[in-house]
């Protein structure tokens, strides 16, 4: 069995600025959740979410993203850090039972079958590819 891609396009990315903020890029608007090389932002309703469903091997930060254009500080996100990283060579023997998160390349956001099924209800909007199909 495989776990499942969170299969996430931002409009845009973000960049750490050197004071722990980080700055919305390419005009981008906050979204539900925000991935790039290195990060995991979610709405601060959603971190709740997860943490109250007990999904193994995550914590979550307070985070400030700023938006210079309008120069605007935005308290609405968490930053998540996944603890459970793998390489796509991997994803054969990975186990997969329970509620998780998974990070390979450190970028990009897997999850087991049970949480994918939970997360459906609460993030109807995003796709899940199984295994690694939309990386071929």
């Amino acid at each position: 069995m495989y776990p499942y891609h969170l299969d996430i396009s931002n409009n845009g990315f973000l960049y750490e600025l050197g004071d722990g903020r980080f700055q919305l890029m390419n005009g981008a608007e906050p979204e539900q959740i925000m991935i790039g090389y290195g990060y995991i932002f979610v709405e601060n309703e959603l971190a709740t979410t997860l943490e109250n469903l007990d999904v193994e091997r995550i914590k979550f930060f307070p985070a400030i993203l700023f938006d210079r254009s309008k120069m605007k500080e935005l308290s609405t996100h968490s930053k998540m850090v996944v603890n459970h990283h793998f390489d796509s060579d991997q994803i054969k023997d990975l186990d997969i039972v329970g509620k998780q998160f998974l990070l390979m390349s450190n970028q990009y956001l897997f999850v087991s079958p049970e949480l994918k099924d939970i997360l459906q209800e609460v993030v109807p909007k995003l796709t899940y590819p199984k295994g690694l199909s939309r990386f071929a």
